[in-house]
């Protein structure tokens, strides 16, 4: 019953992978569109409108369709399922459009704050009115994941990427645009989807709102809406204390290596976490959880430092095909930022138990101090160590966040974490990384091989050193013939 759970886990997982994967490629297509339509102050006025949209859609969304995956599987009847799905439309409804309104009274103000002048007010009520459709289609959108539905919450995402991105090449190739053009089709391709998803979901659950329901739902999410912004805190703040200290250079640079370190996040923990985050709350109630927790955390792991090794190992090769000598020095801090995505995605299974156990307001607890331990940290070692006391004081920062999150689920929860397992993977990982960092061969093709024999060397390792369960190895073999192979010879 453990290993279906488990394995019906990382199937929906390898969809939502795959649809992230899809959507990733997409996107990269338009690089040579904005490349051609924007120029450089265009890109900076559209990151400095999307960052103080994305900071004020933390604080207005109010992080309710987190509380949704809680309270709908502590919730035991269908009808109480129902009300929880239209309660939480119908509240983000409200406390987003009362928002809406304010922000678009005070565009002006906003933007002659971030601009000093107010030209670009037009271009932040349109980011606004994209954002209040987003935040609105959440929770329909969290509702297909609870029903394990994933592969129409991946045909949907799709098909908004799509005519996102056939708007933005008309209105910016076709009608010249510009910024104002890209929002605009981002603001019409969310309120499609947005229409038609919260009228399929109210048709099911019924349009019902629950006071009660929904202060209890606010009562759980509200701290971690310090704990969002904490993080984004420590995400973005590095990027602008080495402009000041440093170079523009320097931040570009750093910005490249940032840009490899963070692919772990949407190849591997994204596609995990969009399917964990309903079940993680399932698995809890669970009887067994123990052993299903440890399941998903053994398989989890072989995924993010699999993922983190390909990163780290051949971001060289990688550079020296996609760019200039000038950015060569990035893959110096590829494997460090990596590594302390490696630490976020670990710790999002610790931070189940915290949800499990409605214990929000130590999230952001640990975040908020994350947060002003790496802006404190980049005060003092950026001036001196630059890019590489960037990149240190991120890896820090995420360590400092997964262990205190450790200390924090431990009292929380009786979970008895296999350790010493667990301890195989990341000592395997940590010294292959070390050796293939300190490989350097001219040659672009044998530096390719003698690092895939190193890493085939380390998973031929892995394997035998008795970290697969023999439940596990046995289903290895049984999908993947070529092991049974290899395991026989």
């Amino acid at each position: 019953m453990s290993s279906s759970r488990v394995h019906g886990l990382f199937a929906h997982s390898l969809i939502y992978w795959l649809g992230t994967m899809l959507t990733k490629m997409i996107g990269f297509l338009l690089i040579p569109l904005y490349t051609r339509y924007l120029i450089p102050e265009d890109y900076g006025t559209l990151e400095l409108v999307s960052l103080t949209a994305d900071i004020l859609a933390i604080l207005v969304g109010a992080q309710i369709s987190t509380a949704v995956f809680k309270f709908y599987h502590q919730e035991k009847e269908h009808a109480g399922k129902k009300h929880i799905i239209s309660t939480a439309i119908i509240g983000i409804a409200i406390i987003a459009g009362v928002s809406l309104l304010i922000l678009g009274l005070c565009a002006g103000i906003l933007s002659n704050l971030i601009f000093g002048h107010t030209e670009n007010a037009i271009l932040l009520r349109l980011m606004f009115l994209g954002y209040f459709f987003s935040l609105l289609e959440e929770v329909p959108l969290a509702y297909i994941r609870l029903l394990d539905k994933s592969k129409l919450y991946v045909v949907i995402t799709m098909m908004q990427i799509l005519s996102m991105i056939s708007l933005n090449v008309y209105f910016v190739a076709v009608l010249h645009y510009g910024v104002f053009g890209i929002l605009l089709g981002m603001s019409i391709a969310f309120s499609l989807t947005c229409v038609v998803l919260i009228y399929k979901t109210l048709m099911i659950t019924g349009a019902r709102l629950v006071v009660l329901r929904l202060k209890e739902m606010l009562r759980y999410s509200l701290p971690l809406i310090p704990a969002t912004v904490s993080l984004f805190v420590l995400n973005f703040s590095d990027r602008f204390l080495l402009n000041h200290y440093t170079s523009l250079g320097d931040v570009g640079i750093y910005s490249l290596a940032y840009k490899f370190g963070f692919i772990l996040m949407p190849i591997v923990v994204t596609p995990f976490y969009l399917i964990w985050q309903s079940k993680m709350f399932e698995f809890y109630d669970h009887e067994n959880r123990t052993a299903l927790y440890n399941n998903v955390m053994s398989i989890f792991l072989v995924a993010l430092c699999s993922g983190y090794l390909l990163i780290s190992g051949y971001i060289n090769e990688v550079l020296r095909i996609m760019v200039t000598d000038n950015y060569y020095a990035a893959g110096l801090y590829v494997p460090i930022i990596a590594a302390a995505y490696l630490c976020n995605g670990i710790n999002q299974m610790f931070l189940a138990p915290l949800y499990a156990e409605k214990k929000t307001k130590r999230i952001g607890l640990i975040n908020t101090i994350a947060a002003i331990l790496n802006v404190s940290l980049n005060l003092i070692i950026i001036p001196r160590y630059g890019i590489a006391g960037a990149a240190a004081t991120t890896l820090v920062s995420f360590i400092f966040i997964l262990s205190y999150t450790i200390v924090e689920s431990n009292k929380v929860s009786r979970l008895q974490w296999e350790w010493m397992r667990f301890s195989k993977i990341i000592s395997i990982t940590a010294v292959t990384v070390l050796i293939l960092y300190n490989v350097q061969i001219a040659n672009i093709f044998m530096s390719i091989f003698v690092k895939t024999v190193i890493l085939s060397c380390a998973l031929f390792l892995l394997f035998y050193s008795g970290y697969f369960s023999r439940e596990q190895i046995s289903y290895i073999k049984e999908k993947l013939p070529l092991v049974k192979w290899v395991v026989k010879f």
